[in-house]
């Protein structure tokens, strides 16, 4: 398909085109959906029709049109729809917008086409609808259809953060590019189950003092699920997240000049055994899925090692040193009972 015959704008559903362009907009929420496996959020807007149904503006992706300035990349569509809630029930951040009265849903595609900002091409992994998202909210402002600017502020703040952890995660991830490596296995040490083994995936800050024994580290912030984690090495200081999922746990670490790394380990099923005469405990391995991010210049130099990360060799040890007996997981603290005790250990 050629670009002249490429029309961005997708109208849903199409027949009721004049329908939506025509309905009243009482304010505008922009909204962050639910986290995405590489990090950040998705986000669009929502133009609240009545108190109970919205249009939204999404940016999204065709993922087979060819970008022209990336040719990994690909052209997205500004998919217009007509919904019957205000906003998503996968909202994990939403920022309201005020709008000048009187407007309807045709002011702002006509301000978006007016522009060429329904004109937008993603990178090759298809991100960029924060940056698109971002752009919009400064032509809302300058053409005056949102009429609050520390509410334009605001949203720019909120886009430019993960949820529903709430940590910085800058909108320029858009000329990063991401590698991820094929998913790695490795047996769980004998005589260590599966849910021992989980219950070590979940105690985050045992997986802090493993990873990075010789550093110093502090908790930032814990809840059950997620804790975060300053370290300084030697030279360098970054800021690890762990977020524990129902199979297992990952780790992101936040260095964003240089290199970003995520790791996700789970326990799965063994891939390379299916025999129903095996015990199912011994058909339980941990899997590694590494990724690796950088700004697209360095994203050549970009290379992976053929033995497990680093980290995972932490946490393997960290394991056998569990199904050992050297260390009693009764008796280790987790992060967030260390969390409410972090002012004692700073001033110790």
């Amino acid at each position: 398909m050629n670009q002249t015959t490429f029309d961005p704008i997708k109208f849903i559903p199409p027949r009721d085109k004049e329908t939506i362009l025509n309905l009243p907009v009482l304010s505008v929420n922009a909204v962050g959906h639910e986290k995405l496996p590489l990090g950040g959020n998705h986000w669009c807007f929502y133009l609240a029709i009545s108190d109970t149904e919205s249009v939204s503006l999404d940016m999204i992706p065709t993922h087979t049109i060819p970008d022209t300035v990336n040719p990994k990349g690909s052209k997205g569509n500004l998919v217009v729809s007509r919904l019957d809630t205000l906003t998503p029930v996968s909202a994990t951040k939403i920022v309201q917008l005020a709008v000048q009265s009187g407007l309807k849903v045709q002011d702002f595609v006509a301000a978006i086409e007016k522009e060429k900002r329904h004109q937008y091409e993603f990178n090759e992994i298809g991100q960029g609808c924060r940056t698109w998202v971002n752009d919009q909210m400064d032509l809302f402002i300058d053409s005056g259809l949102v009429i609050h600017a520390m509410q334009v502020v605001e949203a720019k703040r909120a886009v430019a953060k993960q949820y529903p952890e709430a940590i910085m995660f800058p909108v320029c991830v858009v000329f990063k590019t991401t590698r991820e490596r094929s998913a790695r296995y490795h047996p769980l040490p004998h005589g260590l189950d599966s849910n021992r083994a989980l219950e070590v995936l979940h105690n985050h800050r045992l997986l802090s003092q493993h990873i990075w024994p010789s550093s110093r580290s502090r908790i930032l912030d814990s809840n059950p699920t997620r804790t975060t984690v300053f370290v300084e090495l030697s030279g360098l200081s970054l800021q690890a997240t762990f977020t524990s999922t129902e199979d297992g746990v990952f780790v992101q670490e936040e260095d964003k000049l240089t290199v970003g790394i995520m790791v996700q380990w789970r326990l799965k099923p063994d891939p390379n055994h299916s025999s129903s005469t095996q015990p199912v405990q011994s058909q339980v391995v941990l899997e590694e899925v590494l990724s690796l991010s950088c700004f697209r210049p360095l994203g050549r130099f970009l290379k992976f090692v053929d033995n497990f990360n680093i980290k995972t060799k932490a946490l393997i040890g960290l394991l056998e040193r569990v199904a050992n007996g050297d260390i009693s997981m009764e008796d280790a603290p987790s992060a967030h009972s260390m969390c409410l005790v972090s002012g004692k250990e700073k001033s110790e």
